[in-house]
């Protein structure tokens, strides 16, 4: 969890957005928690976009945008701030079948699958896989650690088989 002076980021979009992606063409959301009454910025392609603290949490609208990266995203909040590089892309969720699960290590057999992590070279294909958590509330904060895993021969073995080559 990380904490900046008296904001706070959901751990996933502190970790999703190191060197992460989010969806192109699309309104993408921001939020998190500050202390009542202040406002949060966020700057990205050089221009600013502010979300006011309701109820100590804020949410910041980015307007939809096309593909590309990797950017420079700051977010602050006027005493303290957060910088890291994102892609702006498609994002695929694989998930609610248990053969995602499965990963290209565990399809070594297949020849496409041999082929895919051998030839797999993309900084721009990548993985983010968020640990199973159970819980009968919605969880506001994410438990566990979660990176980008970017598609390279050593890496890609991990990766959803079904949703790498689909």
């Amino acid at each position: 969890v990380r904490y900046l002076a008296d904001s706070y980021f959901n751990k996933l979009f502190d970790d999703y957005f190191k060197d992460g992606i989010i969806q192109r063409r699309t309104v993408n959301v921001i939020y998190g928690t500050s202390k009542q009454g202040s406002k949060v910025y966020l700057k990205l392609q050089n221009k600013i976009y502010e979300g006011d603290v309701i109820d100590n949490k804020f949410e910041i609208y980015l307007p939809p945008m096309e593909a590309g990266g990797g950017y420079s995203m700051t977010v602050y909040n006027g005493q303290y701030k957060a910088s890291t590089t994102i892609f702006i892309g498609d994002v695929f969720i694989c998930s609610g079948q248990s053969n995602m699960e499965w990963t290209n290590n565990q399809c070594r057999g297949s020849e496409n699958t041999r082929n895919a992590i051998e030839t797999a070279n993309s900084e721009f294909i990548r993985l983010l896989k968020v640990p199973l958590k159970g819980s009968d509330e919605p969880l506001e904060k994410h438990i566990g650690e979660i990176k980008w895993e970017k598609s390279y021969p050593f890496s890609v073995g991990n990766f959803s088989c079904a949703g790498y080559q689909f």
